[in-house]
């Protein structure tokens, strides 16, 4: 049986049953349906912070977090893009941040013109970081592959780097592959890394799929 295809972040259930593949699931404290029975990541993401959730957030987030299903802490991060407060942005992401340490989970995490101040987080994280929707940078790869950090991409990112001819900066031994909230399907998204990359299908089915076992301690 040939490996499975890993889409380590979407928002959309319909594509897991497309192909032979691994799907976590993005659920946020704000949806109010019954959490997945399948792996999925649960936070609050950056659009949402208000002082409300300051205040409450963990605990929002921990019955989530303490289920079998649940495999990561996600998305979460800062964006600077919108018009939500920095210093209340940074106060929700270090509350989540910590309660992933707690229960050494791995982070994705959604990051818009704030990457600087994520760096400056990275240092001192004590869990995998998993970068989604990475825009890439082959400045800031290399600043992060310092750290035990993956990088995520999607079509759009993957066609961008290619244009830029930035796409092998990544290394497959931290690459994911997303469907995020798009209506791909995720072999069209590894379709299209390999038609950019020049990578064997194979191969970087391997590869992810070892790095999905290496992040969740799947042995």
């Amino acid at each position: 049986m040939s490996l499975p295809y890993v889409n380590i972040h979407t928002h959309s259930n319909v594509c897991r049953y497309k192909t032979n593949s691994i799907s976590v699931l993005n659920y946020s404290i704000t949806d109010l349906s019954l959490p997945p029975t399948e792996p999925f990541s649960v936070g609050l993401h950056p659009w949402d912070v208000n002082e409300k959730w300051e205040r409450d957030v963990v605990k929002a987030v921990t019955p989530y977090a303490t289920l079998l299903e649940c495999i990561a802490i996600g998305e979460i991060g800062l964006d600077y893009s919108r018009d939500i407060s920095i210093p209340l942005q940074k106060s929700v992401f270090e509350k989540q941040l910590e309660l992933a340490s707690n229960y050494r989970m791995p982070v994705v995490l959604h990051v818009v013109k704030a990457y600087h101040d994520i760096l400056r987080y990275q240092k001192s994280a004590q869990t995998t970081w998993i970068l989604h929707a990475f825009k890439v940078n082959e400045s800031y790869v290399k600043s992060f592959m310092h750290y035990d950090t993956y990088f995520s991409l999607g079509i759009r990112e993957i066609i961008i780097a290619a244009q830029k001819g930035l796409l092998s900066a990544i290394p497959l031994n931290r690459l994911f592959l997303e469907t995020d909230d798009s209506a791909h399907t995720i072999d069209e998204v590894y379709d299209c890394y390999i038609s950019h990359s020049g990578h064997p299908l194979e191969l970087v089915k391997k590869c992810i799929f070892a790095n999905y076992c290496k992040v969740f301690n799947i042995e």
